[in-house]
């Protein structure tokens, strides 16, 4: 349940911070010129292969409830 918990924050937290560092350098933020288009790439590769915030919220409600 800690693991998908962490998941969660990871994907609610490194989409806020991507999202704002891709809005803070325009179109450069999605280049490969700088770091920052590198990193959201890599996160989003991440949640496809090995799910999403909303996959693993899920799968922690259902493994809280059945620890209950």
């Amino acid at each position: 349940a800690t693991i998908h918990a962490l998941k969660v924050l990871i994907d609610r937290n490194g989409k806020l911070i991507y999202g704002e560092a891709i809005q803070m350098h325009g179109g450069m933020g999605i280049t490969d010129e700088l770091d920052i288009g590198h990193y959201a790439k890599r996160l989003m590769m991440i949640n496809a292969t090995l799910g999403d915030g909303t996959f693993h919220r899920s799968k922690f409600i259902e493994s809280t409830y059945a620890a209950a």
